[in-house]
């Protein structure tokens, strides 16, 4: 059995201050130390209605590499709680990419909390 390099990283992404927006990119890996083949997304929501891209490439470059992820699928909610999710995919991130995650929410402005956790050959 071989051991699986794994590199965790963790980034703050802010939604939009408006309805249906993009917010900006955040940075959540700088450089990957290794080719990436999973990817586990953990995040954490403050209200109803958020969903996350999730994008590599350098800073005002970024192409979206799993779009409108819809965090607050997975359970109900209200403003004064605060809901954990995660989800694991299949990937072909090449090492030294960057990884970043953006925000957008249905109507007003909180933040969201977004994890990545990689692993590879």
């Amino acid at each position: 059995m071989s051991n699986l390099p794994v590199q965790y990283e963790q980034g703050m992404v802010n939604v939009a201050y408006a309805e249906g927006e993009k917010g900006a990119w955040g940075q959540l890996i700088a450089s990957t130390g290794f080719k990436a083949t999973s990817l586990t997304i953990i995040f954490r929501l403050g209200k109803q209605g958020q969903f996350f891209d999730l994008g590599t490439g350098a800073a005002s470059s970024e192409v979206i590499l799993i779009p409108d992820i819809e965090a607050s699928a997975l359970g109900t909610i209200s403003d004064t709680h605060t809901l954990w999710g995660s989800i694991q995919v299949p990937c072909n991130i090449a090492a030294s990419t960057r990884i970043a995650a953006r925000g957008q929410q249905d109507s007003g402005t909180t933040n969201g909390m977004v994890q990545v956790i990689i692993g590879g050959p």
